[in-house]
């Protein structure tokens, strides 16, 4: 039924017109990337429909449509997430002001719901947003630090939520383990819900001597072993680094709180259990201060999308020192230096 609103919906607004228009110009123009899980079920949804032309993007284009807001979100049905539709009115003779009402319509008729992997509607995530690994971390600080906290997504149990510190909007929400999975739930943060900062709260192990168990690591840039910035083919290597101002205020809180911190290269890594043994020591020489696994990742995305991102970490374990490491629930529930840190920036 949905699925026929958005039918009618689309050829209504387009009658809406003027009666200059070319004739057999009432087609809906439909861009959509191969990639793109949403396009896809645009795709599929609305092959055989005469009335609706597809045409497929690359991803430059399809990064553009997000950043000049000529991206129109409309959700299929509940179930089903929704799908892409930009249309260019101007090549088909119709004005903006038609393109606002058919723009207007098909969203006050819609349930919308951006992705496959999150059900927040527009609206409900803040500008800034703080992404710990572990969901259940992600809980954790909105239950302990935030007020009129409102969970807008569980799929998959990744676990989000908005509420308020200290009378500002904040968003907290997990973001699994891996450069994959915060590529995933970054982008689409960023490009589908106007985030415009995202600052990465989680654990790391130690490379250096001198960075102990509870330090804490701003990470002023990020190393890996990743392909991860394969996809932008460039003709070198890209060198993934946060965003300065939310650097600059991170280091600034932390010397006012006399928290034990460093600054400098993470490495995020894809590798948990290594086979080369000596990896450790050949990043270590290169003055590397820890690893994670997700940073690279966050801090290239960030980069792509002209958006702002920062990682804090706090030392879960030692790779060179033999100090007792950290449990799950101490790093799901103590780590409060780095926490408290990143809701004072956001």
């Amino acid at each position: 039924m949905e699925r026929n609103l958005l039918k009618i919906l689309v050829i209504v607004g387009l009658l809406l017109s003027s009666t200059s228009c070319k004739k057999n110009v009432y087609s809906v123009k439909v861009y959509g990337l191969k990639s793109c899980g949403n396009c896809r079920i645009l795709i599929d949804d609305f092959k055989d429909d005469d009335n609706i032309q597809l045409h497929m993007i690359d991803i430059d284009t399809h990064i553009l449509a997000y950043k000049k807001d000529i991206a129109l979100y409309a959700g299929l049905s509940d179930n089903q997430a929704p799908v892409i539709m930009t249309e260019s009115f101007a090549k088909a003779g119709y004005s903006s002001k038609d393109y606002k009402v058919l723009k207007d319509a098909i969203i006050s008729g819609k349930k919308l719901m951006a992705t496959p992997h999150n059900e927040a509607k527009k609206g409900d995530i803040a500008k800034t947003v703080l992404m710990p690994g572990d969901p259940l971390r992600a809980k954790y600080l909105a239950e302990t630090y935030l007020e009129d906290v409102v969970q807008f997504n569980a799929v998959r149990n990744m676990f989000g939520y908005t509420g308020t510190y200290k009378g500002k909007k904040i968003s907290i929400m997990g973001s699994g383990m891996g450069m994959p999975s915060i590529g995933i739930y970054s982008y689409e943060l960023f490009t589908q819900y106007d985030v415009e900062n995202i600052i990465r709260i989680g654990s790391a192990g130690s490379m250096q001597k001198d960075v102990h168990i509870r330090d804490v690591i701003i990470a002023q840039g990020s190393c890996t072993d990743s392909n991860f910035a394969h996809q932008y083919e460039l003709p070198g290597t890209f060198s993934a680094i946060s965003s300065y101002s939310l650097l600059e205020k991170a280091v600034t809180l932390a010397k006012e709180k006399k928290i034990n911190y460093h600054v400098g290269n993470v490495l995020a890594s894809d590798i948990f259990y290594h086979a080369d043994t000596t990896s450790v020591e050949k990043w270590s020489r290169m003055g590397v201060l820890a690893v994670e696994m997700e940073s690279y990742a966050l801090f290239a995305t960030a980069a792509y999308l002209g958006k702002n991102a920062l990682t804090l970490l706090t030392i879960s374990d030692s790779l060179v020192n033999d100090e007792p490491e950290t449990t799950a629930q101490e790093r799901e529930k103590t780590f409060t230096a780095m926490m408290e840190v990143a809701l004072e920036i956001a």
